[in-house]
């Protein structure tokens, strides 16, 4: 006891003592107490009752290093206290370690050497809100362990080396809102076994090892609203396995080995809003993969080793905003395949393998704002090939091949305010190349090989803010060529090969 008074003294500075003889004037809102013996007696903390205003402590942290027991009575005169923390405990705990707690909403168990959990050890817990059990070495979930825990909204157990979870483990946690049992061994779930937790609204199953996901694993989580599934090793989204989260809006997959969307994979997902896929191996998209998400407003299928993505994949996501593609190794388009996102704000198509857009590629696309087509391999832009795109107001095709754009190859483009065609090998731009753009406002063309402008190239760009022709072969400016550009703040013509210019070069 002395050895813990010591070091509480030295720890608060002992400027928590105001008045020995009345206990009511020394008060502490939170408390940290080291140990460094192998057992705490159920006396050593008795002492603090003698020393501070129990009634205004709320929290207690214990840092017991080389502990091994905590006797049962030892918080007998903690009852009011709300928060408790207990790290470096490499014991038990025993039943009816915490009755004394009535009170507590907040307990924290975290990075200990626990390495199992029995029944009866939360007894008398009945206001526990929040229990965090993350970073011990828990194998086993026994049936019923938390069943006297009907208060409690979160449960964290991530990062122990669960294995396994007997059916009724969470029996009685009727009002938990968040499950977190990622980063442990979690092969498989047994059918049912979420069935007790009908309010629950965040489920983390991330950074397992499971294999598949059966269907009925999921029963009973009617009010579901995240689930993470993310750094698993499923590799098959087997039909109807999510049918019964009605509620869900975000469904996290990323870094899993999934090459297969069986159909009917998201059946039941009617108010899902967020699909993350990020990081798996799905080589085609089949019809109708995504047919049952009506409510889905972002689709992420960021390097998933993409190659064939079939005309009617996307068909029923009539609501999506945001479809991320990037980083596959898609090479080819087909006309209408993004026919029914009337309502797509956002399509990312960087760092594929494109080789030629087709006409009518982007077909239904009424309402998108920002279309990427950089790092690709496009050689040729036909014309009128972005004369669906009457919203967009970002376009970029940088880092392709580009030598060749076709005469009125962005006509219909009339809102658009940003256009980036850098790092290409553009050798020439005339008059009908930057038709139509009227609301203008960032061109930038540098590092191409562009060695003639011709007159009136730069027509009709009224609102043009900026211009960049760095880094190409330009040798010559014709009289008058920015004539037109009367808004024009930033002009860039950094490394070309210019020895001279018309005092009428920059009129305008």
């Amino acid at each position: 006891m002395l050895k813990i008074l010591n070091r509480l003294l030295l720890e608060h500075d002992g400027h928590f003592i105001k008045d020995l003889s009345n206990i009511e004037k020394n008060t502490l809102n939170s408390l940290t107490i080291y140990s460094r013996n192998e057992l705490i007696d159920k006396h050593d903390l008795d002492f603090i009752t003698k020393l501070i205003n129990m009634t205004e402590l709320n929290s207690v942290q214990l840092v017991l290093n080389r502990c091994q027991s905590i006797p049962k009575n030892v918080f007998n005169n903690f009852d009011n206290l709300s928060q408790l923390t207990i790290a470096s405990f490499s014991g038990s705990f025993e039943e009816f370690n915490f009755e004394y707690l009535k009170n507590l909403t907040t307990l924290i168990l975290e990075k200990n050497e626990l390495s199992k959990l029995e029944s009866g050890i939360f007894n008398g817990l009945k206001n526990l809100d929040k229990l965090i059990f993350a970073s011990n070495k828990i194998k086993l979930l026994k049936g019923k362990v938390f069943n006297n825990l009907t208060n409690l909204k979160e449960l964290n157990l991530n990062k122990n080396d669960i294995l396994q979870i007997e059916n009724d483990a969470f029996n009685g946690l009727d009002n938990l809102k968040y499950l977190i049992l990622g980063s442990n061994g979690i092969k498989s779930f047994k059918k049912n076994c979420f069935i007790d937790l009908k309010n629950l609204s965040t489920l983390d199953l991330s950074y397992n090892k499971m294999l598949d996901f059966e269907q009925n694993t999921l029963n009973g989580l009617i009010n579901l609203e995240h689930l993470r599934l993310e750094g698993n090793l499923i590799e098959t989204i087997k039909a109807n396995v999510f049918n019964e989260l009605k509620n869900l809006k975000q469904l996290d997959l990323n870094k899993n080995k999934i090459s297969k969307l069986e159909d009917n994979a998201f059946y039941g997902l009617n108010s899902l809003e967020n699909l993350f896929l990020i990081n798996n191996q799905i080589e085609t998209l089949n019809q109708y993969a995504f047919n049952h998400l009506k409510n889905l407003k972002k689709l992420f299928l960021y390097e998933c080793k993409v190659k064939f993505i079939d005309k009617n994949a996307f068909a029923g996501l009539i609501n999506l905003e945001y479809l991320i593609l990037e980083g596959n190794q898609v090479n080819f388009l087909e006309a209408n395949v993004f026919n029914d996102l009337k309502n797509l704000k956002e399509l990312d198509l960087k760092r594929n393998k494109i080789l030629e857009l087709e006409q009518n590629v982007f077909a239904g696309l009424i309402n998108l704002e920002n279309l990427n087509l950089g790092n690709n391999d496009l050689r040729l832009l036909k014309a009128s090939v972005f004369s669906d795109l009457e919203n967009l107001k970002s376009l970029d095709i940088s880092y392709n091949k580009i030598v060749t754009i076709e005469d009125n190859a962005f006509s219909g483009l009339i809102k658009l305010e940003n256009l980036d065609l850098n790092n290409n090998l553009i050798v020439k731009l005339n008059r009908f190349t930057l038709n139509g753009f009227g609301k203008l406002k960032y061109l930038n063309l540098s590092t191409n090989k562009i060695n003639i402008i011709e007159q009136d190239t730069f027509s009709g760009l009224n609102n043009l803010l900026g211009l960049n022709l760095g880094v190409n072969q330009l040798i010559k400016l014709e009289k008058n060529i920015f004539i037109q550009l009367e808004n024009l703040k930033n002009l860039d013509l950094n490394s070309n090969k210019i020895s001279s210019l018309d005092e009428d070069t920059f009129t305008g």
